[in-house]
């Protein structure tokens, strides 16, 4: 745990610490966090679009374990070919193929979020 031994106190009118607070509430974020990312030029990120990218790091990682899966099975059968000439079955190249056919189309919604978020992040920046 880091030790953070200094204190800062900054001094704001209502309507800055009313714009405060609620930049605060959009980010999720505490107050200490909030500035703290803010001092680092850390990019705050409101709350709908930090759900959005947990979303699609959720979606990526099970992605990535059905990768995994599938490398093995191809790895048994490279070496069941090779260890004894025996050929893969064409019902097990068949699920492979439709199991990589079912992992393209799921992995299309990550792409779709993120092309989403890219659009914010072009709107505001314009």
């Amino acid at each position: 745990m880091r030790n953070r031994s200094h204190n800062v106190m900054v001094r704001m009118d209502d309507e800055e610490y009313n714009q405060f607070c609620t930049n605060v509430k959009e980010s999720g974020q505490t107050k200490q966090a909030y500035v703290t990312n803010a001092v680092l030029h850390v990019p705050v990120m409101p709350k709908e679009e930090l759900e959005e990218v947990q979303k699609i790091s959720q979606l990526m990682a099970d992605e990535n374990r059905q990768l995994r899966g599938m490398a093995v099975n191809l790895n048994q059968m490279t070496k069941r070919l090779h260890t004894f000439g025996e050929i893969p079955q064409i019902k097990e190249l068949n699920e492979l193929e439709q199991m990589l056919q079912k992992m393209r189309e799921e992995s299309e919604r990550p792409w779709q979020l993120i092309r989403l978020l890219l659009s914010r992040q072009k709107a505001t920046a314009d």
